[in-house]
């Protein structure tokens, strides 16, 4: 939980052997009390193994299906188990945790139903479905690639 929000923070993985323990530590060492879903994509490698070794609150897919599939398989999960808000997390590690707090915050702040923070322009995008697509920006640092926060809400029409 973050800010008193249910956050369900997503991790894609596709062959992420050599990088899911370091990310899923940093995570969980940087926010504590966050839940997090690794969403094994058909990996051929020991990504599996590692989630399983791990304890890794995990979901395995059959075969590799790619990440917007891997995305949509954490939203269902999202929204079936009553979470705010649903974050994209790279399995990389190209996304630092410390800057979840502030999406969040400008989720709430914007009434958002998107938050992407994007390293090309050192900004975080918000926008809502149900305004008429209002767009703010704030900074954030350029390690943030391209992470998502969704609002789980935008998706069921609540």
């Amino acid at each position: 939980m973050l800010n008193s929000k249910k956050v369900l923070v997503i991790v894609p993985a596709y062959n992420e052997e050599e990088s899911l323990e370091r990310t899923v530590d940093e995570l969980v060492s940087v926010v504590p009390d966050i839940d997090y879903l690794v969403v094994n994509d058909g990996s051929k490698d020991a990504t599996e193994q590692i989630c399983l070794d791990r304890g890794y609150n995990h979901v395995t897919l059959p075969v590799n299906s790619g990440l917007t599939v891997g995305f949509q398989t954490g939203m269902k999960y999202a929204l079936r188990n009553g979470y705010d808000y649903a974050l994209q997390f790279d399995a990389d590690g190209q996304h630092c945790p410390e800057y979840m707090s502030k999406m969040l915050d400008l989720a709430i702040a914007e009434d958002a139903d998107i938050v992407i923070g994007s390293s090309a322009k050192r900004f975080l995008h918000a926008c809502s479905a149900r305004a008429s697509l209002r767009l703010r920006s704030s900074s954030l640092p350029a390690s943030e690639s391209q992470i998502r926060l969704l609002a789980c809400a935008c998706l069921t029409g609540r």
